[in-house]
């Protein structure tokens, strides 16, 4: 701080400004303020349509009247509280601001030597943070790199699902087959016109093999392999079939041939057909309506008509054979096979 600078000169080095500086600029700004109030009110004065010439000159000279009545009134005003104004942005020179003091501060050498030790620790912290970092983004990487592995395992598994849902029915036909073996005896007592040729297999089910292609693609999808399945006599014991599951039934033409097909309809249902001598048939009480997935390849109902129930002999579980297929067979229908009075019942529900 300089000794030989003037009051005013010490209030502009923190202020910005004299105080002389600030109270003119104040004094002109509200003059400007107001003379600017009464160029607004004289144009309106102007403006007016009602008005005579008379009358607007008088309320043109009372305009001005107040106008210089307040601009006397505001500079004896303005004149009274230039001290006060001044005063209060006077800073006088023999007045040490803490700013100062703050500035005017000596550090000993030992003081600047911690704060150099207190850098140098912060510098250290802070590379080690950055070390960590670094760390962590490098093992997100890494994990990243993962990724690929864990979608291959999920795809594993989903793959593998049908086996173990193949297997988990399998252990339950095996809790079937223990009980049957523990009741044989009574079974054969019981009924003595039973034929001696009956085994566990006519009760529980049995593997054979799928022949021809009416099935593809649900079954015998390409022609270098052929599909091994697993017929579940117990899951038809009650005829109580449903809709998309895959039979095997005596065939209404032959009755010494098997054939494999979808239950596209059961008891009730209204049934568009392919070919059939009606275009669509309700399916009787006591039958159902099959049809193979490959259509224009498949000898069904569309032929022969509505089935018996009588003739359905078990219901296809699972492909056991080749390993490349094993699979669970799953129940299903394509839309443009649904029965009629399905869709008109979804239809009126929407």
């Amino acid at each position: 701080m300089a000794e030989d600078q003037s009051d005013a000169e010490y209030s502009l080095q923190y202020f910005g400004f004299t105080p002389e500086y600030f109270y003119q600029d104040f004094c002109q700004t509200i003059i400007e303020e107001m003379s600017s109030v009464i160029k607004t009110s004289l144009k309106e004065v102007s403006s007016l349509s009602t008005a005579t010439p008379a009358t607007k000159a008088k309320l043109h000279q009372h305009v001005l009247d107040v106008h210089n009545q307040w601009c006397e009134r505001s500079q004896a005003v303005l004149l009274e509280a230039e001290p006060t104004i001044k005063k209060f942005f006077t800073i006088p020179k023999n007045v040490l601001l803490e700013s100062d003091a703050l500035f005017q501060k000596t550090y000993t050498e030992a003081e600047v030597e911690s704060l150099q030790q207190e850098v140098t620790n912060l510098e250290t912290e802070y590379a080690k943070k950055l070390k960590q970092i670094s760390q962590l983004e490098m093992h997100i990487a890494t994990a990243e790199t993962y990724e690929p592995l864990v979608k291959q395992v999920d795809e594993a598994v989903s793959c593998l699902q049908p086996i173990v849902d193949t297997i988990n029915e399998i252990k339950s036909l095996e809790k079937v087959s223990s009980v049957f073996m523990e009741n044989r005896s009574q079974l054969l007592r019981g009924y003595k016109g039973l034929p001696i040729g009956v085994t566990i297999l006519d009760l529980i089910g049995y593997v054979a093999r799928v022949d021809g292609i009416s099935m593809q693609p649900a079954l015998n999808p390409d022609k270098t392999s052929t599909d091994y399945v697993f017929l579940n006599r117990w899951a038809v014991r009650s005829l109580n079939i449903k809709r998309g599951e895959i039979i095997s039934l005596v065939s209404p033409k032959d009755p010494d041939q098997t054939i494999i097909k979808r239950v596209v309809g059961i008891q009730g249902d209204l049934v568009a057909t392919i070919g059939y001598k009606v275009r669509v048939v309700r399916v009787p009480d006591g039958h159902c309506w099959v049809e193979g997935d490959h259509t224009g390849h498949s000898i069904d109902s569309n032929h022969f008509g509505p089935v018996s129930l009588g003739l359905i002999t078990a219901k296809a579980s699972c492909i056991v054979w080749p390993p490349s297929r094993w699979q669970h067979i799953k129940s299903s229908l394509p839309e443009s096979r649904i029965p009629l009075n399905i869709i008109s019942h979804v239809m009126a529900s929407v």
